[in-house]
């Protein structure tokens, strides 16, 4: 962790190193990824004026705007290796929507690495209940919810 500070409910929003991740603490238990930017550490915050956030980056130094009342964002896993070339199965999640919707995407390839000769991101899967993964066999799989 790089920096802390404090959003206008007055929970912890902290800034981190290596993948430019910002989570906020919602309780001892549970926490939000808020988002990632590109650059690699988020080194500082500062509190603007009608509440928004900015975050400070290092390594491509860039101020970012974390804005109040968020509607849409993504989160992207990190690559799974199952270990040998695999058909995926099925896919399902917990999920407090609280009135919105939540949708989760899978792609695969057999390169560690996301690159072009990977599958597209697969149509979304937006019951909780889960559905067939749509990406094809490979020996490498990663997910992106929206």
């Amino acid at each position: 962790m790089y920096a802390i500070a404090f959003d206008g409910a007055g929970r912890a929003v902290l800034g981190t190193g290596n993948k430019g991740n910002v989570y906020r603490i919602e309780s001892p238990t549970e926490w939000t990824a808020l988002l990632t930017v590109p650059a690699t550490q988020v080194t500082a915050f500062q509190v603007g004026r009608q509440g928004s956030l900015f975050a400070a980056t290092g390594n491509a130094g860039k101020v970012y705007e974390i804005g109040r009342g968020w509607r849409r964002g993504s989160i992207e896993s990190d690559v799974f290796d199952a270990g040998m070339y695999s058909l995926w199965g099925r896919l399902s999640f917990e999920a407090k929507l609280n009135g919105g919707k939540v949708g989760i995407s899978t792609r695969s390839g057999n390169l560690d690495q996301p690159q072009k000769n990977w599958s597209a991101f697969s149509p979304p899967i937006t019951e909780t209940k889960g559905g067939r993964v749509g990406s094809p066999a490979a020996r490498f799989v990663q997910w992106k919810a929206r």
